[in-house]
């Protein structure tokens, strides 16, 4: 997908929801800070930093589960 230089970029400009695949930011007329901004809001956009810090720390599947649960309920009362 890339050349040998470490610094070229692609300039196919996709969001994909999957954490685990790089986002692609176009830089228009040599524009890097609107690139930035557009990758930054790329990224919060795909919740990839939320993503990251879910996978530093091990949660155990019944803890998910309860929480789910707990989410599921407060929903529930929320809107009820």
């Amino acid at each position: 997908m890339f050349p040998n230089n470490k610094w070229q970029i692609d300039w196919d400009c996709r969001i994909i929801k999957n954490p685990k695949v790089m986002l692609i930011t176009n830089v228009k007329g040599g524009n890097i800070e609107s690139a930035l901004k557009e990758y930054k809001r790329k990224v919060q956009s795909t919740k990839q930093i939320e993503a990251l810090r879910d996978r530093q720390t091990f949660t155990k599947p019944s803890v998910r589960k309860r929480l789910k649960m707990e989410e599921a309920k407060r929903k529930i009362k929320l809107f009820n």
